[in-house]
């Protein structure tokens, strides 16, 4: 980033327009969707538990709670409030995967924030079965949270990049998170459409 006030201010704009162009393509996409996931964890072996897709409209395409493989930690639970005993009659990702992967499929774009974490999980999950790959492929994915990162404009310099801001307004269960992702999303492209939210 440049160090004088001027080319700052100047670099800082340009990221914060380019965000806004990215956000006004997203909500002007009838096809573009947005998911969320919460999780047992963090970790490796961690599955999905919560999972939705909202088109940019609002409309909800799924909304599964989803059982996994062994318990969910109690750390995971202190997050998003999800038990074992809420998803004991939820269907294992085996139920869900074909379904899931035909809304995002036929989806122009997928929009996640913090895209890198939900699709790892998402792998892991499916391989954990030893599932086929159903969904789009990688490049349709696209992370709100990088580019709400460009938006907010808050530079870190020991990393030379954005700070990454947490998801304002979001519950942690999917759901919510999806429709808080989307009023972030309107709140870039200017406004409108975050206030009918």
């Amino acid at each position: 980033m440049p160090t004088a006030v001027e080319g700052s201010t100047a670099f800082l704009a340009e990221h914060r327009r380019a965000a806004a162009r990215w956000a006004q393509g997203v909500v002007a996409d009838p096809d573009a969707v947005i998911l969320d996931t919460e999780t047992t964890g963090l970790d490796a072996r961690a599955q999905v538990v919560d999972i939705a897709v909202i088109d940019t409209a609002g409309r909800v395409l799924v909304d599964r709670l989803v059982r996994p493989s062994g318990r969910i930690p109690a750390a995971a639970r202190a997050v998003h409030g999800i038990t074992d005993r809420m998803v004991a009659a939820a269907p294992r990702w085996p139920e869900l995967h074909r379904s899931v992967g035909d809304v995002l499929r036929r989806a122009s774009r997928v929009i996640i924030y913090n895209a890198s974490y939900d699709v790892r999980l998402l792998r892991q999950t499916r391989l954990r079965y030893r599932l086929p790959t159903v969904g789009p492929p990688r490049r349709r994915y696209e992370c709100a949270m990088r580019w709400n990162a460009r938006y907010v404009g808050e530079w870190n310099e020991r990393h030379e990049s954005f700070r990454w801001p947490r998801l304002e307004g979001g519950d942690h269960r999917a759901l919510g998170d999806c429709r808080a992702t989307l009023r972030v999303i309107a709140g870039m492209a200017g406004g409108r459409l975050a206030r009918a939210l």
